[in-house]
């Protein structure tokens, strides 16, 4: 469950939009659990938009190196989380020094709703404080 986990894990398991095993970050669990997805790169269509660029968490291999490449959390939209029963896999921890970007990244995030925002930023104040 994901409840098992803490917030900044990251996770890995079937992404049933991609269609394809991905890693997600736990950016939430209370008042309930919030996933946001890693990406190899930011989506062509955010790559052209800086408000969006703005909202992409780069994470390098060199602090992740479960990771094949740098890759960037998406502070665009949360994400599913996976199917009752799928496996799930910790991966790892977001390494500490990116806490207070993943919290500018969601904050400016221009897409995400302001519930889920606020949700997230919540989490992350405790941590950071």
């Amino acid at each position: 469950m994901i409840t098992d986990y803490q917030i900044g894990d990251i996770l890995h398991f079937y992404n049933h939009v991609a269609c394809k095993p991905k890693y997600h970050l736990l950016a939430c669990l209370d008042p309930e659990p919030i996933l946001l997805i890693i990406n190899s790169e930011p989506s062509p269509f955010a790559q052209k938009n800086p408000k969006l660029l703005a909202c992409h968490l780069e994470i390098k291999t060199a602090d992740h190196s479960f990771l094949h490449h740098d890759s960037v959390v998406s502070c665009c939209e949360p994400c599913s989380g996976p199917e009752p029963g799928e496996t799930i896999d910790l991966s790892g921890q977001l390494a500490n020094h990116l806490f207070n970007d993943l919290y500018d990244a969601v904050s400016v995030s221009p897409t995400m709703s302001n519930r889920h925002k606020k949700m997230i930023l919540v989490e992350l104040d405790k941590l950071l404080s």
